[in-house]
């Protein structure tokens, strides 16, 4: 029986020369599911990568649009606040031209922004509840028609009263019908005689709606009474109609 465990111990050490161990079955496992766990985990950082590359790419997209979109906004406003210099350089020529007229009271002078309003008594340019020019009037329409006629501006003439009633004998019956009279006088007047293209006048009367002072006082009613011519620029005027 002896010689039989030499035989036996030799076929085993042959058989096991051909085979893996199941320690480095384990290991070589273990190292296939690191790698396929690293596979996984790269595969999933590419994906986050393409999706940050796309949404940076939408947002630089979104970038350039703003980025077109403010340089048109900034062209406008330059374009725009260029209008207004050359506005109020105009408003301010007209109020320099009329320095004289303003500084003996004849006019008053009010600037809005792209807009300039002068202001005049009644008793200037009409008789008391009537609506024909004196020559004082007509006299100082022609100047500012002169003036007027250097720029492209609308304007507008609104005609103002108090709150006193028509006498009996008024040719007006209301203080509306006078204050829409005269201011259609002033118009026709900058037209005709002052040469205004008529595309560029405007008529309204206000009668007593809309004083500048209670109406409480001989003073106060006298302010009260008044035309005031404003200078519009036409691109507003056109912007309203519009609408």
């Amino acid at each position: 029986m002896q010689p039989r465990f030499p035989a036996l111990i030799l076929c085993l050490a042959a058989g096991l020369t051909g085979c893996v161990t199941m320690e480095s079955y384990d290991s070589l496992l273990k190292r296939n599911q690191d790698l396929q766990a690293q596979l996984d985990q790269t595969k999933q950082s590419k994906a986050t990568v393409v999706a940050e590359n796309t949404g940076l790419e939408a947002t630089a997209a979104d970038l350039t649009n703003r980025s077109a979109v403010l340089s048109v906004q900034k062209d406008g406003l330059e374009k725009r606040n260029a209008a207004l210099e050359d506005q109020a350089q105009d408003n301010s020529q007209l109020i320099s031209a009329l320095s004289e007229e303003i500084s003996k009271g004849y006019l008053k002078v009010d600037q809005y922004r792209n807009m300039v309003t002068l202001e005049m008594s009644d008793k200037i340019l009409f008789d008391s509840a009537k609506a024909d020019l004196g020559e004082n009037g007509r006299a100082l329409l022609l100047r500012l028609a002169g003036l007027f006629a250097k720029s492209g501006k609308i304007v507008r003439v609104e005609g103002h009263t108090d709150d006193v009633k028509m006498g009996p004998n008024a040719k007006f019956d209301t203080n509306w019908e006078l204050s829409t009279a005269r201011a259609v006088t002033v118009v026709r007047f900058l037209q005709h005689e002052g040469g205004l293209d008529p595309a560029r006048l405007m008529a309204a009367g206000r009668g007593k709606w809309m004083p500048v002072v209670p109406n409480d006082s001989a003073e106060h009613r006298a302010q009260n009474r008044r035309i005031e011519i404003s200078l519009i620029d036409r691109s507003l005027v056109d912007g309203l109609a519009a609408k």
